[in-house]
């Protein structure tokens, strides 16, 4: 509030543009006063209702944006995800050589643990073997969802040897649940296969072309089911 006791129709318009938000001439009327103080505890309600409701606003919009680039079934990454996580690191992979290995994994004979089983047990061992895959590797790897029952798993400055023994320990942990796999399937338990390709800092920069090289090598390592197989660099 701005109070005077000669304060002029311009001396008030100057206050009010220099932050003042009512002007009182004194003497100050008390009732006048309460009246005033009513009004502007009425303003700084609705002022503080709309700030919640916008923190409120923030909070879903937040929460959306999460729930948009996440699988909700086994909480990893989803294709969203991906693809804008991908260019940010393609940016860093050309500008500053990073290594970079990326794993496409699938589980092997799943439609016929499906077809055995049903879609709710499917579902638990799909939420199961993504948490032992993201369990084995390093908090700084990232894990999506790539597909029905395939998973990508992006590994950072790593040398391949390197890569390839991450993904191996990956591949055990899912043997390691122990989730009986349907009668006829190859192995007693459900397994994954794995395929592998690593960015060449001396050859092509591309991970999309990792991806696709990384799926030519999952090909190979299905025809035998639950192994690992690396594909070379392309220089």
């Amino acid at each position: 509030f701005f109070m005077s006791a000669h304060a002029s129709k311009r001396d008030f318009v100057n206050a009010v543009r220099a932050g003042a938000d009512d002007c009182l001439l004194k003497p100050i009327d008390v009732e006048d006063l309460e009246a005033r103080l009513v009004a502007a505890a009425r303003v700084v309600r609705a002022y503080r209702s709309l700030a919640d409701q916008n923190a409120g606003l923030l909070h879903d919009s937040e929460t959306l944006f999460r729930a948009a680039r996440t699988d909700p079934l086994t909480g990893l990454g989803n294709r969203l995800r991906l693809e804008e996580e991908l260019e940010t690191l393609q940016a860093e992979v050309s500008r500053y050589a990073r290594r970079v290995s990326l794993a496409m994994c699938d589980i092997d004979a799943f439609k016929r643990y499906n077809d055995r089983y049903g879609h709710p047990a499917g579902d638990d061992a799909l939420r199961r073997i993504a948490q032992a895959i993201r369990s084995s590797l390093r908090r700084a790897d990232r894990v999506y969802r790539y597909g029905g029952e395939e998973f990508l798993a992006v590994l950072s400055e790593q040398a391949p040897e390197y890569a390839a023994s991450a993904m191996n320990r990956a591949r055990v942990a899912v043997e390691r649940l122990g989730i009986a796999h349907a009668p006829g399937a190859k192995h007693a338990v459900v397994t994954v296969s794995v395929g592998l390709a690593s960015v060449s800092r001396e050859g092509d920069p591309s991970l999309r072309a990792a991806i696709a090289r990384a799926d030519r090598a999952l090909y190979r390592a299905k025809a035998t089911q639950g192994t690992l197989a690396i594909e070379p660099a392309k220089t």
